[in-house]
């Protein structure tokens, strides 16, 4: 498509908003969508065909958070749904199917499947922040299967294990795809030290096969972020770059890791001078 989608919450009306940048850097579409209140839509998730929202009823409230209150409440009695929309740009109707509530704060990928969208995304029964902990209570790998045709959704947890920061081969975002990589917390109650990610996962949706990179107790992980080989069209062939933190020694580092020998120590390890808070995303892009 070389087209960027982009979509935008807001705690006045219009609620919701999605957008097209066309190669040039020009808008050229924009679609205002209906939805009956303001909520927290952290994420969307976009295929060659769809582009598909959440509507879950984290509810923004400014004038509460005036007074001390929190900004965001989760309202269970509102129910949740997902949104489909056509990327053709011709049909602007959101066709909404309700599920059980779910907040998804970030997803992983999407794509068609024949009359169906596959949606792979960090699933979590409500939207509610451990602060004290500092990381969201209950976050795990979850697909959730529209059927256009019959009108139906169909879930499936796909790992119990709590994750986030879901990224993939970029080269296969919006088509079906094979590996997806998460920042995870696997050491006794995932959270080394009480500070956070301390694994990084790579899931093989083909296989079904779970290959973990641990890291050292006291050391947390960030987002990873897969780097293709130059010249290689395979998926999932080149590296993964992520931001560690040591605590106990307070150093940032930059590990790479072989995206095929996943669980392998890192191929490189670059100290950085000064510390980097966690839990940022990002993106590397090739020298220009």
């Amino acid at each position: 498509w070389d087209e960027l989608c982009w979509f935008r919450y807001s705690p006045e009306p219009p609620y919701l908003i999605y957008g097209v940048v066309s190669p040039r850097g020009q808008i050229s579409r924009t679609v205002p969508i209906d939805i009956p209140r303001p909520v927290l839509m952290h994420d969307f998730a976009v295929t060659d065909q769809h582009v598909i929202f959440f509507d879950s009823p984290a509810v923004i409230d400014p004038a509460s958070a005036a007074t001390g209150a929190p900004l965001v409440r989760w309202e269970p009695e509102h129910g949740t749904r997902i949104g489909v929309m056509s990327r053709d740009g011709e049909h602007d109707r959101v066709r909404w199917f309700p599920v059980e509530n779910r907040y998804a704060m970030h997803f992983m990928n999407a794509y068609n499947d024949g009359d169906s969208i596959v949606i792979d995304y960090v699933h979590r029964p409500s939207f509610e922040l451990d602060t004290a902990a500092g990381i969201e209570q209950g976050p795990a790998l979850h697909r959730s299967v529209v059927d256009l045709g019959r009108g139906i959704v169909s879930d499936e947890m796909l790992d119990t294990t709590p994750v986030d920061m879901p990224r993939i081969d970029d080269r296969r975002a919006g088509l079906k795809y094979r590996y997806g990589y998460v920042a995870a917390v696997t050491h006794g109650d995932g959270r080394p030290n009480g500070v956070g990610f301390d694994t990084l996962i790579r899931y093989d949706l083909q296989s079904n096969a779970v290959v973990q990179h641990r890291f050292k107790d006291g050391v947390i992980v960030g987002e990873p972020q897969f780097v293709a080989r130059p010249g290689s069209t395979t998926e999932g062939d080149g590296w993964i770059l992520a931001l560690t933190y040591n605590v106990v020694h307070d150093r940032s580092n930059l590990v790479i890791i072989d995206a095929e020998d996943f669980a392998a120590q890192p191929v490189a390890s670059v100290e950085l001078p000064r510390r980097v808070p966690a839990g940022l995303h990002g993106t590397w892009l090739p020298a220009r």
